[in-house]
């Protein structure tokens, strides 16, 4: 039972890293919000799907831009 266990983790790790989901999130939120994508005429899941994304992405930037307001 713990080889399996082992296993398992062993090949959940090795696609976490060979396919970097977070990332592919950080990528694709950056470019949703600096280049005005379809995210702009969405609807309100939409939008908080990608500012939850650009949030949990890069929070410091996220929380310096909230303040300035831009």
């Amino acid at each position: 039972m713990i080889i399996a266990i082992v296993a398992a983790a062993s090949v959940v790790g090795y696609l976490l890293g060979r396919l970097q989901p977070w990332s592919a999130l950080d990528v694709w939120a950056e470019n949703e919000v600096r280049f005005y994508g379809p995210w702009t005429r969405g609807n309100k899941v939409q939008q908080a799907t990608v500012l939850v994304a650009r949030c949990l992405t890069h929070p410091r930037h996220s929380w310096r831009s909230l303040w300035k307001g831009h």
